[in-house]
């Protein structure tokens, strides 16, 4: 990898692309992988905005070809939102949020960790579009399937409390927070 010369990544990224989309074609797993490849490239130079469209183009393909329960399929969903997240478009990343989770809820059960952290995204971003009642209500599942399964000092839970706090905290709920 070119991590002194990112720009040396992205056409690295961008010449592995065109050659495997021309040997492997445009639905194959490496394929794929490329273009996620190309879209992290872009995103650690800051160019978010010239990534999305190979995120996009991604999960479409994964979708189609993997399957929607795809873990591939899952991680590209996930790299799509981070990447709109980060081009502050968090009403374009809350129904990619709530896919993924209830897609982790069926495939991997609601009390694995993978879905305590999916819940916990889709609280913080709830909260980044001013739904506080739905973040509130997706941070107190979480925190209870939390600490249940994790324990009360385990780091997610505590995550858990903070993505409780900051939605009771825009609702005005201060007293509930201090508890």
């Amino acid at each position: 990898r070119n991590r002194d010369h990112p720009t040396d990544s992205v056409a690295a990224a961008r010449q592995q692309l065109e050659k495997l989309t021309k040997t492997l074609g445009p639905d194959h797993q490496d394929t794929l992988a490329a273009m996620g490849s190309l879209a992290t490239a872009l995103g650690v130079l800051g160019r978010h905005q010239d990534a999305e469209p190979f995120a996009r183009k991604r999960v479409q393909i994964s979708k189609r070809a993997l399957g929607p329960e795809h873990p591939d399929t899952l991680r590209s969903m996930g790299n799509l939102a981070e990447t709109l997240g980060e081009l502050g478009r968090y009403r374009d990343v809350q129904p990619i949020d709530r896919e993924l989770l209830e897609i982790l809820k069926r495939t991997s059960g609601p009390d694995h960790p993978v879905t305590l952290r999916a819940m916990g995204k889709l609280s913080v971003t709830l909260c980044k579009i001013g739904q506080y009642k739905d973040a509130e209500q997706i941070a107190r599942e979480q925190l209870e399937v939390s600490r249940r399964r994790l324990g009360a000092e385990h780091p997610a839970t505590l995550a858990a409390i903070g993505n409780l706090t900051a939605a009771l905290g825009a609702l005005g709920f201060h007293k509930d927070v201090e508890r």
